[in-house]
């Protein structure tokens, strides 16, 4: 195991040793352990991603530099590096998922199931079934999904079937307490919980894939319309398309084993979602190795799968150096200004909800597909404009910033997501980003936004 991996495995335990216990030496130990990782992984970063994250972060100790002199600076960053120690329990524990995801029988027999439907709901059904599956797996779902689609189908068709699933799996971030994002948002956004955004956040999450489908049918050129056959997955016959049910109660299994011990931690326990989630999720995908194995669908044991998730944690380092980076800077920032003046300044005191909401989700949005990414966005609210600034529900807030992650992951030309959606179909980032997807996104954002304002209007009244 690379040594890289070990320090991350360390930082990784006594982070939630440090938030469940009063273990005092945890916290100090695992903050020099994510910059002992970050260090050694430096030279193998991405070149993009690692000057956003020096960008980021020394922009962020300029400003608490500035503010309160070296004392501001030790202040800051020591608390950024402590800050980002969540995320990092978050990317190992969604990671370790992936593995018997894409294994398992039941949620490839889903994903196969969906690719073959007729022309006139293939694009609907892609997107649910990216979303969906995306919702427990997170990126994985996108590529298990879209690496079914037939390869000697025409390229148009490809692509507009690849963001069929793309516009589908980035908007699971308004509800799933197992996306990166929620996980993000709920740690960053006072006062607010996963019960709180999620009864808004799943009917949402629906109207934004036939929102997708609807802007499809509308744009897409009317001559191709119904001139495609159904879409077979690789190897497979349409004969089989019809045996779903037991795949879908396999999945809706994994879920429910998933969701009901991390919600019962996070609700009732008063753990943070992704502290919860940090603990059920390796024992899980072991027991869900074991069981791969026991029946045949994999080889691997979970002794094996153990070893390949500790191998595969050096992998992380891009995700480590951009979400520390966004940290240090929204820490920074937060010491250096004023968030009544920046409010003020965003004039959120003083717009209606009905103005405000779509209005920051669409800025928000645009500043993503800028290539700013949206976690930058979610520490800024949450260390500087936060929902009392913004004059709006912590749950609504919660919610503009998960629909600002969704619609700004597709148009940031350095998201995970769009980069994976380019190296499969061998096109440019910026036209993913920009081409194909901001003219949905924009519009859809400010949609969305007016959802976001009237589910807040109604949770007002209700109160």
């Amino acid at each position: 195991m690379p040594f890289a991996a070990g320090v991350y495995a360390v930082l990784y335990i006594l982070t939630l040793i440090d938030a469940l216990t009063a273990f005092g030496p945890a916290k100090p130990v695992a903050v020099a352990g994510l910059a002992v990782f970050v260090v050694l992984e430096a030279p193998r970063i991405r070149p993009m991603q690692r000057f956003a994250a020096m960008l980021l972060g020394f922009g962020g100790l300029a400003a608490a530099y500035w503010s309160d002199g070296p004392a501001g600076l030790g202040a800051a960053a020591y608390d950024g590096f402590y800050r980002a120690l969540p995320f990092m329990v978050l990317f190992a524990a969604v990671m370790s998922l992936q593995r018997p995801a894409v294994a398992s029988p039941s949620f490839r027999a889903i994903g196969e199931s969906v690719v073959r439907q007729p022309p006139g709901r293939r694009f609907l059904m892609l997107a649910f079934a990216g979303h969906y599956l995306g919702a427990v797996l997170n990126l994985a779902g996108l590529q298990l999904v879209t690496s079914l689609l037939d390869p000697s189908m025409s390229r148009g068709l490809r692509e507009r079937l690849t963001v069929a699933v793309l516009r589908g799996f980035s908007v699971a971030v308004v509800w799933s307490p197992f996306f990166v994002g929620m996980g993000v948002i709920l740690t960053l956004v006072p006062g607010v919980s996963w019960l709180s955004v999620a009864p808004a956040g799943l009917p949402l999450g629906a109207a934004l894939i036939l929102l997708a489908w609807a802007f499809d049918r509308l744009t897409r050129r009317r001559t191709a319309a119904g001139a495609h056959p159904p879409v077979a997955a690789v190897g497979e016959t349409p004969a089989t398309s019809t045996r779903w049910l037991r795949p879908a109660l396999g999945v809706t299994s994994i879920f429910l084993a998933l969701a009901a011990p991390v919600v019962a931690l996070s609700e009732a326990a008063g753990v943070s979602i992704v502290i919860a989630l940090g603990l059920i999720a390796p024992p899980l995908a072991l027991a869900w190795q074991w069981r791969l194995a026991r029946t045949g669908a994999t080889r691997t044991r979970p002794a094996k799968l153990l070893h390949e998730i500790l191998a595969r944690l050096p992998d992380l380092r891009n995700e480590a150096a951009l979400f520390l980076g966004a940290t240090l800077f929204g820490v920074g920032l937060s010491a250096a200004i004023d968030p009544a003046a920046l409010g003020r300044l965003a004039l959120a005191a003083e717009l209606p909800v009905w103005v405000k909401a779509p209005v920051l989700a669409t800025a928000g949005t645009l500043v993503a597909g800028l290539g700013v990414h949206p976690v930058v966005l979610a520490i800024v609210v949450g260390a500087v404009l936060t929902p009392q600034v913004l004059g709006m529900p912590a749950a609504a807030v919660a919610l503009l910033l998960a629909v600002i992650w969704a619609f700004g992951t597709q148009m940031s030309p350095f998201s995970a997501t769009v980069m994976q959606v380019s190296r499969q179909l061998d096109v440019p980032v910026f036209r993913v980003a920009w081409v194909w997807n901001a003219p949905f996104c924009l519009p859809a954002a400010a949609v969305a936004g007016l959802v976001v304002a009237a589910a807040s209007a109604i949770a007002g009244a209700a109160v």
